[in-house]
Formats: structure tokens, C-alpha cells, sequence
């Protein structure tokens, strides 16, 4: 691809679908062919890591009757929101997009990917604020009994989770334990968290110069570093619940010990599935 075209000569013919293209990037040349292969490269990476690390987590959830808990069910939400985060909005259409150096699926495949990528963003968002919630009501009131959530309640919280994100994606989509178990898993849900920040923080702060006015200073590269940040988000939830959650280490250790290289599981958390 010659480097003197702009992002408009790639869909000369499409008004369509360059209605929802901002003028602000009709301006730029098209990057360097190398850096559509090295975002293809790392979003298939990503993507494919993130499907697999999930779909383990998931897994383990439906063989083992002992990880079928309440506060499990918030982690298994978390993982399906990650798992179709990934397989949408990362592998295969980003990569393929990457290594074509063009969206190809037109206008409406274009708002689809982003209402999935933003109601899948926000679910995840919301449930570990719902699974952060949990572990504070735990530790500190743990002898009392509404602290404690039930599948009642993890249903209305799972439900609340997509329909609050479904409302904020919709629109702009139309055009508008014990107590130290219970410390560990706290200590899981901040590590979280802040993962989740340190993901989605540079992608929160374009968006608010897009808001405030400085869309100037933007480039094609650096809106596109915190995109690559946010895709990885849907990568380490499952890494870090393998490491740090002991129920579900204990059963990886024992349906997939090919997948244990350190850390071994600790004893008495889960005796029988």
C-alpha cells in the first residue's frame, strides 16, 4: 500500500461507511504496511490467548459441581463477557482487518463491532465492581448475614450487569471461605481491578480529548496503542484467577496438570467434584 493515501481513498466508493468516520482521520496517510503486521501479529496473539485462558475458566465452572458458588458465578459472568470480547473484537476480525490494512465488512459490521466491543467493555467493568462489592461485604461483615450474597442475588447482579451495559451500548450504536480465603480472594479482585485500569485508562483518555476538543494532537498510532492496552484486558482475568483463586488452581492441577508450572494448589479447598 502506497504510503501517500490517505484513510478516505480506501473506501472512495462507500459513503456509507464513511458517514461514521470522523473527519479528523480523513487527514492522515496510511501507516507503514509493517505496523498493520505487527497489530494483526499481536491481536491474534491476544485474542487467541484470551479465548483459551477463559474458556478454561469456563470449563472448570461446568465440570466441577464444587466451583458452581455464588460469588464463582460473578467470575464465570466476567469470563464470557472476556471470552466473546476477544473472539469479536479481537481475533479473527481485528487481525484480519490488520493484515488486510482495512476494515472490509462495511458500515453496519463496523457499528456492530464496536456495540460489542462496548457492551462486552462495560460488563466487565461492572462485574468486577459487583465481585469487589462481594469480597468488601465478606471481610468486613462476615459474621452477618446479609454480607453473604446467594444465587438470588448473583442472578439479579448478573442481570443488572448486562442490562446496565446494554443500556450505555445501545445508544451510540443508533446514532445517540474463611477469613483469610476471603482476603485472598479480595486481594484477587484488586489485582483485577487494577489490571483493568491499567488496560483501559489510556483508552478512557483519548476518548475524553475526543470530548474536550484535542483531537489535534491525535495520530493513527496513538489512538491505536490504547486500543492494543484495552484488547488485553480479556487476557489476564483467567491468568490471574489460575494463579491466585485456589479452588479453581486446585482444579486445573487436576484436570490439566500440563498446565501447572508453579504455585501448587493449596489443600482442603475442594475435595470432591
Amino acid at each position: 500500500m502506497k504510503q501517500n493515501l490517505t484513510f478516505a481513498t480506501l473506501w472512495p466508493d462507500d459513503n456509507d461507511f464513511m458517514s461514521i468516520v470522523h473527519p479528523h482521520w480523513h487527514k492522515f496517510t496510511q501507516p507503514d504496511p509493517l505496523y498493520y503486521y505487527l497489530v494483526g501479529i499481536y491481536i491474534g496473539i491476544v485474542g487467541i490467548l484470551a479465548v483459551m485462558g477463559n474458556s478454561l475458566v469456563i470449563t472448570l465452572f461446568l465440570l466441577c459441581k464444587q466451583l458452581r458458588t455464588p460469588p464463582n458465578m460473578l467470575i464465570v459472568n466476567l469470563a464470557i463477557s472476556d471470552f466473546s470480547f476477544a473472539l469479536i473484537n479481537g481475533f479473527p476480525l481485528k487481525t484480519i482487518a490488520s493484515f488486510n490494512q482495512r476494515w472490509g465488512w462495511g458500515k453496519l459490521a463496523c457499528e456492530l463491532y464496536g456495540f460489542a466491543g462496548s457492551i462486552f467493555g462495560f460488563i466487565s467493568l461492572t462485574t468486577m465492581a459487583f465481585i469487589a462489592l462481594d469480597r468488601y461485604l465478606v471481610i468486613s461483615q462476615p459474621f452477618k448475614t446479609f454480607s453473604r450474597i446467594t444465587y438470588g442475588k448473583v442472578i439479579v447482579m448478573i442481570f443488572i450487569t448486562w442490562i446496565w451495559s446494554a443500556l450505555w451500548s445501545i445508544p451510540p450504536f443508533f446514532g445517540y471461605g474463611d477469613k483469610k480465603a476471603d482476603i485472598e480472594a479480595a486481594k484477587t479482585s484488586i489485582i483485577l481491578v487494577l489490571l483493568y485500569l491499567m488496560s483501559w485508562s489510556p483508552y478512557a483518555i483519548v476518548c475524553l480529548m475526543t470530548l474536550v476538543g484535542s483531537r489535534d494532537s491525535l495520530t493513527p498510532f496513538y489512538s491505536e496503542l490504547p486500543v492494543l492496552f484495552a484488547k488485553t484486558s480479556a487476557v489476564y482475568n483467567p491468568i490471574v484467577y489460575a494463579v491466585k483463586h485456589p479452588k479453581f488452581r486446585l482444579e486445573i492441577e487436576k484436570r490439566f496438570p500440563f498446565l501447572i508450572c508453579c504455585c501448587p494448589p493449596k489443600p482442603k479447598v475442594c475435595k470432591t467434584c
